[in-house]
């Protein structure tokens, strides 16, 4: 059973898996990555002492093999999650993502 401390993390958990349920479900009915953002952590290197920015890139159309390795990334998300509500005490958790295809 799950600690009243832990309903904050709890939601926020699922509003994350429900983002990536709805992301899965678009792939899997014929969306299309539109744009992707790569950010720097507190690891990244810094460029002539300065901290490296976020870069976005847009597309007119991607590939599929993009499609596929952002479905694949976004399935490992939700299980994770699932994981980590079981691990919280949560129950009747969410089924695996791997459900569409």
């Amino acid at each position: 059973m799950s600690s009243y401390s832990d309903v904050p993390e709890i939601n926020m958990l699922y509003v994350e898996q429900e983002n990536i349920a709805s992301a899965i479900s678009l792939l899997d009915n014929a969306g299309t990555v539109s744009s992707f953002t790569v950010a720097p952590t507190a690891e990244s290197p810094t460029i002539n002492n300065m901290t490296q920015m976020s870069v976005s890139i847009g597309w007119l159309t991607s590939s599929q093999a993009l499609n596929d390795a952002a479905r694949a990334a976004l399935v490992s998300r939700y299980d994770e999650i699932t994981q980590q509500l079981a691990d919280l005490g949560v129950t009747e958790v969410p089924a695996d993502a791997t459900r569409g295809r």
